[in-house]
C-alpha cells in the first residue's frame, strides 16, 4: 500500500507570508509603525511550524510526511527580506537628494545669517559655520526650526590682527558672542582666534582663542572672558600667564 506524502511547512509559510504582507501594507499608511516588533515576534514562527508538524504527526494518521524545506527556505529569505526593506526603507526617504537639498539650504542660511551679522565688524576678517542635522528632520523644515533637529553646529570667527592684549582680544570677542549668541540654533559652538603673530623662534607663532559652548559660555562677564582666552604656540603648547611680553 502506498502511502500519500503530506508536506509541512507550507501552511505555517503561508499564513506568515499573508499577515506580513499585511502589516507592511499597514506601515506604508502608518509611519509611526514600529516593526521591531515584528522582529521579535518572529520565534513565533517556529511555535507554529511546530505545531503545524505535531498536528500532522498525531492527528492524521494517514501518508507519509515529508518538510517542503524549498519553501521553508525560499518563504524565509522572503521574510527576512520583506522586514529588512520595511525596516530600511524610512532610512531611505531620509537620504533622498530632496532632503539632501533642503539640508544643503538650511546650512547655507546658517552661513547667510553668520556673515550678515558680522559684517559690520571692520576687524572680523573670516567666518566658517558648519552644522549637521538629525536625520529625522521634516520635509517642512526652515532655518527657523531647524534647532530642534540639529546635531552639530559650530561657528569659527578669525580676527584681522593680533590684539596687544588678552582684554583687547576679549573685548573684541565680546562684540562677536553678543553678534551671535541668539542666533536660532541651541548649542552652537563660537571659536574666536586672533591672526597669528610671529615669535622670536623661528617658525613659532602664537595666538590668542577664545571657544564658547553652551549658555553658560555664551553669558559670560568681560572678566570671566578674559580668564577664558588662551594663548595657542604652533608646537601646541600653551602659555596661560597674563603677564607673558613679546
Amino acid at each position: 500500500m502506498e502511502y500519500n506524502k503530506r508536506r509541512v511547512g507550507t501552511i505555517t509559510m503561508g499564513i506568515t507570508l499573508i499577515i506580513l504582507g499585511i502589516l507592511i501594507l499597514y506601515s506604508l499608511f502608518n509611519k509611526t509603525f514600529n516593526f521591531t516588533l515584528v522582529i521579535r515576534f518572529a520565534p513565533v514562527i517556529l511555535i507554529a511550524l511546530g505545531v503545524e508538524i505535531l498536528v500532522q504527526y498525531f492527528f492524521v494518521k494517514q501518508g507519509k510526511i515529508k518538510y517542503d524545506i524549498l519553501s521553508i527556505f525560499l518563504c524565509g529569505i522572503l521574510i527576512f527580506g520583506s522586514l529588512g526593506f520595511a525596516v530600511a526603507a524610512p532610512f531611505l526617504e531620509y537620504i533622498s537628494p530632496e532632503r539632501q537639498r533642503k539640508e544643503l539650504e538650511i546650512r547655507q542660511e546658517f552661513d547667510q545669517e553668520v556673515a550678515e551679522r558680522l559684517n559690520e565688524f571692520s576687524f572680523v576678517r573670516d567666518a566658517y559655520t558648519s552644522m549637521s542635522l538629525n536625520y529625522t528632520f521634516p520635509d517642512d523644515i526652515t532655518w527657523n526650526t531647524a534647532s530642534k533637529y540639529c546635531e552639530y553646529s559650530s561657528i569659527s570667527v578669525q580676527l584681522c590682527s593680533f590684539p596687544e592684549s588678552k582684554e583687547e582680544f576679549a573685548g573684541l570677542a565680546d562684540q562677536v558672542r553678543k553678534a551671535l549668541v541668539d542666533l536660532p540654533l541651541n548649542n552652537t559652538r563660537i571659536e574666536i582666534t586672533s591672526l597669528a603673530k610671529d615669535t622670536a623662534k623661528q617658525g613659532e607663532v602664537y595666538q590668542y582663542s577664545i571657544t564658547l559652548r553652551g549658555n553658560y559660555s555664551k553669558n559670560k562677564t568681560i572678566d570671566q572672558m578674559v580668564d577664558s582666552v588662551d594663548m595657542y604656540v604652533s608646537d601646541h603648547d600653551y602659555d596661560y600667564e597674563e603677564d607673558y611680553e613679546f
